[in-house]
């Protein structure tokens, strides 16, 4: 009873000095609302007048609801003793009502992302996206105002979250999260007044570092990856080394998730201090994100914005490393804060982020003929299934882009043949092949693509099997779609010639090894089924690359022909020139005077 009477006088002592303490801060607003009514707010520039922020406050309310987020912003004004390190005494305040955690923008942030806001709401798909509204490098903390209006509903790990908020009064702690019914329980570990006079440590106690252990691992690790480089077995590409790092990220971020929500409520210890687990993870993920980062942009340095379609897939793998990276940051927050909304968000768009990036990965490694090989050894059989599978359907959407770009490149060839005219025989027998070539191929890449979106979704093959296939046809169809752009220059060389020039002895050379390449190509994959045209189909572009393969040959033999032709005529020239040459340099003339009183008449002999 005596002990609950101690407990009682210090509460009273805790709300006195809480009641002087708002009193003060009271008094401190009031007169600044009185100078603000008699002169302009100096600590923000005129631009940022009421009215304008009010209105760029609902403006992005009003995005934030029509792209469906939880985020709502407000006008926040702060006492001078509070967040002294911001710019300014008015700020934004950005809350996540489903997350039940807010922070606190300067007004410059506020009008950069709110630019991004409506790009973001216009459609443009390379905005920020998550960021603007949800911004890992922020510092997020409990949101109070969210909280259910019963106190009792708070946790001891949601008081110290609580506690160890910036904004929130340490002296209120134990008052404001604990119902007065609970002092009776109360032990010699808690926190606050009701035991020790600080907030629990987040240090362990251990005098002995887990780091240089876990440093060695991974270092050993990253050797023994180099060792056996170019030792006769699979070579790891960019596109592996990718998808391992990712699926490494997204492990991390279950384990600890997973620790965290194992620990107790009661439990006093950081789940990074406490756990060799997760300080493992911790690490393994952080330089897996370096790498990720590095691979990312390497393989991404020659994708131009001009390249189209593969621009927007580069962008989106891009978009979705730079999002595990952000959700695994607001992961470590949310353990540091013990925020476990954030800890459980930052797990699930984790996952979803992971599934996407693999998508996007597999997509780009058919379009660009990137090796992969990856069946993420060492992942758990559930994990290896779900991922591998993302990387089927990429791979299979990466094959309709090539079969696209095949059928593009046949359309561009049979336009170039249609605005082709000549009236050299030649060129008009090469222009008929062409249109006929033309023609048969995108006839064949047409139906291939309608064939292979109704296929999509009926394997039932085993997904590493299936992986291996896909990439396999990816692979030929990369070649095929390189042996087809080879053949178009060739041909739009040729018919860009002159009418009077008859020597195409080099170009067609080209054409007919570039036209064995295209058939051997589409063979070797109707051979795999991984091409399925009719027999009459097959059969017409067959012959229209004969066709064109055998024109060609005729005319470089008829060009070698002439060319001998000429050699024959040409040399017989040289050798008359020559005999000429040589019987001029034989017969020598000389001419002689007469001495003055010679007369030249009668005979003259030579001497």
């Amino acid at each position: 009873m005596e002990e609950h009477r101690v407990c009682q006088a210090k509460i009273v002592d805790a709300l006195e000095a809480e009641k002087r303490k708002i009193g003060k801060e009271l008094e401190e607003m009031q007169k600044k609302r009185a100078f603000r009514e008699n002169h302009t707010l100096q600590n923000v520039s005129p631009q940022w007048d009421a009215m304008k922020l009010s209105l760029m406050i609902e403006e992005a309310n009003k995005i934030s609801v029509k792209l469906k987020k939880s985020t709502v912003f407000s006008r926040h004004e702060s006492s001078k003793n509070e967040n002294l390190e911001q710019d300014g005494l008015l700020q934004v305040r950005v809350q996540n009502k489903k997350l039940e955690i807010s922070t606190f923008w300067s007004l410059n942030k506020f009008q950069n992302n709110i630019a991004a806001m409506r790009e973001l709401d216009q459609g443009d798909s390379t905005s920020k996206d998550d960021d603007v509204f949800y911004d890992p490098n922020d510092e997020w903390e409990q949101d109070i105002s969210a909280s259910s209006a019963s106190t009792t509903s708070f946790s001891r790990r949601r008081s110290r979250s609580l506690l160890k908020s910036r904004r929130i009064s340490g002296r209120l702690y134990e008052i404001r999260v604990h119902p007065i019914q609970s002092l009776q329980n109360i032990s010699s570990q808690s926190a606050g007044l009701m035991g020790v006079a600080k907030p629990p440590s987040t240090h362990s106690s251990s005098t002995d570092s887990a780091m240089p252990g876990i440093c060695k691992e991974l270092i050993g690790q990253s050797v023994a990856r180099l060792r056996g480089c170019g030792g006769g077995g699979t070579d790891e590409s960019m596109a592996d080394r990718l998808a391992s790092d990712l699926h490494l990220m997204n492990v991390a971020v279950q384990t600890i998730s997973d620790i965290y929500n194992s620990l107790d409520d009661d439990s006093q210890e950081n789940v990074f201090v406490c756990n060799l687990v997760a300080q493992t993870q911790l690490f393994k993920a952080t330089t897996a994100v370096e790498s990720t980062v590095f691979i990312t942009m390497q393989w991404l340095a020659s994708v131009k914005p001009s390249s189209g379609k593969l621009y927007n897939i580069a962008e989106e793998l891009k978009s979705q490393v730079k999002k595990m990276g952000g959700f695994f940051q607001l992961l470590i927050q949310g353990c540091e804060s013990e925020i476990t909304s954030m800890v459980t968000e930052a797990r699930r768009k984790s996952s979803q982020c992971l599934d996407a990036a693999l998508l996007a990965l597999g997509h780009l490694a058919a379009v660009t003929g990137m090796p992969l090989n990856s069946m993420l050894r060492g992942a758990p059989a559930t994990d290896k299934k779900t991922c591998v599978m993302c990387l089927v359907r990429g791979t299979n959407m990466g094959i309709c882009s090539l079969l696209e770009e095949s059928l593009s490149i046949t359309r561009e060839m049979l336009r170039e043949a249609q605005l082709a005219y000549h009236r050299n025989l030649v060129l008009q027998s090469l222009q008929s092949k062409v249109l006929d070539l033309a023609h048969a191929l995108q006839n064949d890449m047409h139906y291939e693509i309608t064939e292979r979106d109704k296929e999509v979704g009926e394997e039932e093959e085993a997904p590493a099997s299936l992986l291996q296939k896909l990439r396999t046809t990816a692979t030929k169809l990369f070649q095929l779609n390189q042996a087809i752009r080879r053949l178009h220059s060739c041909l739009c060389t040729a018919l860009r010639g002159k009418d009077t020039d008859s020597n195409f002895s080099s170009c067609s050379e080209l054409i007919s090894s570039s036209a064995k390449a295209v058939d051997e190509l589409i063979t070797g994959l109707s051979e795999e089924e991984a091409l399925t045209p009719s027999l009459a189909a097959r059969d017409k572009l067959h012959f229209a690359l004969q066709s064109l393969s055998s024109w060609s040959q005729e005319v470089a033999g008829e060009g070698r022909h002439s060319a001998a032709s000429d050699k024959g005529t040409e040399d017989e020239t040289l050798s008359k020139d020559t005999r000429s040459a040589v019987r001029n340099r034989l017969v020598s003339k000389l001419v002689y005077s007469l001495p003055a009183g010679v007369s030249s008449k009668g005979s003259l002999h030579w001497v």
